[in-house]
C-alpha cells in the first residue's frame, strides 16, 4: 500500500514481490506463504495500471543452505534485470524494498530525478531510519531500534572520518543500482548470499556512488533471530543490554583499518576485544553518550533528530 500511494514518477514502475520459503519449513508455513500469495495476486489485479504493475513470485521450497531473505533479493534482482533487458532499457534502476520497510509517497520520484540527474551513477543508498514509537511491539523495541541506528550512525561516522568509506550507513532494504552495473559485477553470487554484506560495498570504489536523501524509508525494529538479519539480531542483543550498545573510539578503528580488515567488520571485532570506550572528536562524543547512557535526560526524539543530520 506504500508503494501504491507513491507518486508515479516519468518513467513506468514494476513492483516485484517475491514470496518464499525454505524446504525445511513446516507445510503449515507454505500452506500460509500459498494464501498470502494468493491473496497478493488478487490484490495486484485490483490495483494494476499500465504504469505501475505489481509482479508477484512465489518461490517454495529454497534449498536450506542457502534460503533465506538474500537469496530472496538475489532472485527479486535478477527477475529485475530481466525485465528491464526485456523491455529494452538496460540504464534502468531497480530499488529493494523489504516487505516490513515503509516509504515516503516521494519515494519513486526522488529515486529517478537522482538517477536522471547522475548519468554516471552505478548505484545509491537511500536515507532511512527506524521509528522512534509505535504500536506494533513493545517500547523497549523502538529504544533498541534507535540504539542500533545510532550506532551504525557513528560507525559510519567513523568510516568517513579515517577515509574508509563515503558511502555513510547502508542497508539491504534501502538501495538503488542501475540494471547495467548490476549485471557488470556479476550481480549476487552464491557465495556471497551469506556474508551478510551491503550489496554497495561492490561500488565502495566508485567515485560516483550515490546517497538519496531527499526520501526516507522506515525500517522495522522487528526483533529477529537465526540469519534472516543482521540489525534483529542486533536488536536483540541490545534487549538483553537494556538497550545499549558498546562502541569502540576512532583510535581503536584506525588500527583495525591499518590492519587491513573490512570496515563492515570493524564493529564486531572491536566488540570481540573489548575495545573501552575514550574520548574523542566532538561529532562522535555524541553518540558514545547515547550508547553508554550517560547522557543527559532529555527527549529521545531531540536526541534522534540531532544526530541523524551527523
Amino acid at each position: 500500500m506504500a508503494l501504491h500511494r507513491c507518486t508515479l514518477p516519468d518513467g513506468d514502475v514494476d513492483i516485484i514481490v517475491v514470496i518464499h520459503d525454505s524446504e525445511a519449513d513446516a507445510p503449515e508455513a507454505r500452506a500460509l506463504n500459498l494464501s498470502i500469495g494468493a491473496d497478493a495476486e488478487r490484490w495486484a489485479i485490483r490495483h494494476n495500471s499500465t504504469r505501475r504493475w505489481f509482479h508477484i513470485v512465489y518461490h517454495c521450497g529454497m534449498p536450506r543452505r542457502d534460503a533465506g531473505p538474500e537469496l530472496a533479493r538475489k532472485i527479486g534482482l535478477d527477475e529485475a534485470c530481466r525485465r528491464l533487458e526485456q523491455a529494452g532499457n538496460p540504464q534502468g534502476v531497480i530499488v529493494c524494498l523489504d516487505a516490513d520497510s515503509r516509504c515516503r509517497p516521494d519515494y519513486l520520484l526522488h529515486i529517478e530525478q537522482f538517477f536522471l540527474r547522475r548519468p554516471l551513477c552505478p548505484a545509491a543508498s537511500i536515507r532511512f531510519e527506524y521509528p522512534i514509537h509505535g504500536a506494533e511491539f513493545e517500547p523497549e523495541v523502538y529504544l533498541a531500534g534507535i540504539s542500533y541506528e545510532l550506532q551504525q550512525r557513528y560507525l559510519a561516522a567513523v568510516k568517513q572520518y579515517v577515509g574508509a568509506s563515503a558511502s555513510g550507513f547502508l542497508s539491504h532494504s534501502a538501495m538503488a543500482v542501475r540494471c547495467r552495473d548490476y549485471q557488470s559485477l556479476d550481480g549476487i553470487s552464491h557465495r556471497e548470499l551469506n556474508a551478510n554484506l551491503p550489496l554497495l560495498h561492490k561500488w565502495s570504489a566508485s567515485p560516483h556512488l550515490g546517497h538519496i536523501a531527499e526520501t526516507c524509508i522506515t525500517l522495522s525494529p522487528r526483533p529477529m533471530a537465526g540469519n534472516d538479519s543482521v540489525a534483529g539480531r542486533a536488536i536483540i542483543n541490545a534487549l538483553r543490554m537494556s538497550g545499549q550498545f558498546p562502541t569502540p573510539p576512532y583510535p581503536v578503528l584506525e588500527v583495525l583499518q591499518q590492519e587491513g580488515i573490512p570496515h563492515w567488520e570493524w564493529m564486531h571485532i572491536a566488540q570481540e576485544r573489548s575495545c573501552r570506550l575514550a574520548p574523542v572528536e566532538t561529532a562522535a562524543a555524541g553518540f558514545l553518550e547515547i550508547l553508554t547512557g550517560s547522557a543527559p535526560a532529555v527527549d529521545v526524539r531531540s536526541l534522534v533528530e540531532a544526530y541523524r543530520s551527523l
